[in-house]
């Protein structure tokens, strides 16, 4: 007589499952799609020669506005979230361009990343953090000028865009630059421009001769410019995405997309 097959044996598991099945599949984590944008710009600005910097989310009222010139009275410093009154949190990565023309020397080139911060302070509304993705490219040289900055900007938009978008260009003021440029663009649309607005999604211009004297440059040997590119709005042009809101809900058959 043959004796009963005990628990968990062989023959058991064989009557239980499939042992011929493929086994179960974990999901797999993956980078978010504002983080690929980001790593695609520093590869794109990488290979140009740029140097990558980073920096704390704390930043000094000194780095973030004195040294680029920000008046007392700015929208910049009333957006930002104060800790006290010297120490607040980033609002944009200018902070860590100026730290870098501290700590080198022409030719200075370098793409700072940053998560920043501000506050929603529109009348009627509660304060509520606005968090945005940035990057900026700084270039300091002898002999740069708008031509420069104009090609670089060109092979940006052609490196994340190309044929199916346009764009456009409009003079801006910034306190700590001059020619300073904002470049907008979107997906073509024929004539349903209504449907389809602009993002802005590049600004830059010449550093001012003041920020250069303010960390011991001589703005009669050396010139340069910024370029600032907001990760959000690329993100979306480039992928097609309409809400931005999408892009911080964790909906994981939105993420499993990219």
């Amino acid at each position: 007589m043959n004796e009963p097959d005990k628990p968990g044996t062989y023959q058991n598991a064989q009557r239980d499952e499939d042992l011929t099945l493929p086994g179960r599949q974990r999901p797999l984590g993956s980078l978010h799609l504002l983080t690929q944008v980001q790593k695609q710009l520093e590869d794109l600005f990488v290979r140009m020669g740029f140097d990558l910097m980073t920096g704390s989310e704390l930043e000094t009222a000194h780095y973030q506005f004195d040294a680029l010139q920000h008046p007392k009275d700015s929208l910049a410093r009333a957006e930002a979230f104060y800790l006290n009154d010297n120490l607040l949190l980033r609002t944009s990565p200018a902070s860590m361009a100026v730290r870098a023309l501290e700590k080198r020397r022409p030719p200075v080139r370098v793409l700072c990343s940053a998560r920043c911060y501000q506050r929603d302070i529109k009348k009627g509304r509660r304060e509520n953090a606005i968090v945005s993705h940035r990057s900026e490219a700084l270039w300091i040289d002898r002999g740069l000028g708008f031509a420069h900055l104009k090609a670089l900007v060109q092979l940006v938009l052609d490196e994340f865009f190309g044929k199916g978008f346009e764009t456009q260009t409009h003079w801006v003021e910034s306190p700590y630059t001059r020619l300073s440029i904002e470049v907008q663009a979107r997906r073509r649309s024929g004539s349903n421009a209504s449907g389809n607005p602009w993002k802005p999604i590049l600004s830059g211009g010449l550093i001012d001769t003041a920020v250069l004297q303010e960390v011991d440059y001589d703005p009669e040997i050396y010139s340069g410019f910024v370029l600032g590119l907001v990760i959000e709005p690329i993100a979306m042009l480039k992928y097609g995405i309409d809400d931005d809101r999408t892009l911080y809900q964790n909906d994981m058959r939105f993420l499993e997309t990219f």
